[in-house]
């Protein structure tokens, strides 16, 4: 739905004007998904009525970003720190997001150098490769089996 004018710039997703034509694809440009595309290409939605269709499309994602901002607590510094039990931040997740969540919820029984030497583990560990043995061994990860 969202134009990337400038790749090198990095915008919060809370600060973009979805609102604004220009920030925003239009038309076919918009994506939709596959079974949507479909009935397009075979005439289910009427030529006449395919500008409408991706105006409503346009629409509800906005309806969707607005109702986000609205409800989410995207700004919550409690979740950009659990961003750190992301497999994909796996060698960037700071040591630091680790300290504000121990500090928030303190465990019991735990010490700070234990969970230092496990995160140290974790950034240096190849991830796929556990994966790949529990996939083997029939457990699901991160809703895929």
């Amino acid at each position: 739905m969202l134009r990337v004018r400038n790749d090198s710039q990095k915008l919060n997703v809370t600060e973009v004007d979805y609102q604004k034509p220009d920030n925003v694809f239009r038309g076919s440009d918009i994506i939709v998904g596959d079974a949507a595309a479909d009935m397009i290409v075979k005439g289910v939605i009427r030529k006449e009525r395919v500008n409408e269709f991706y105006n409503n499309v346009l629409e509800f994602y906005k309806f969707s970003c607005n109702y986000i901002k609205m409800k989410v607590p995207l700004m919550c510094e409690t979740l950009r720190n659990c961003q750190v039990a992301d497999f994909n931040m796996q060698v960037s997740a700071p040591w630091s997001s680790l300290q504000t969540l121990e500090t928030k919820f303190p465990a019991v029984d735990v010490q700070i150098a234990d969970i230092q030497k496990q995160f140290k583990l974790y950034q240096i560990i190849d991830i796929s490769v556990v994966r790949e043995k529990l996939r083997l061994g029939g457990l699901t990860v991160a809703g895929k089996k």
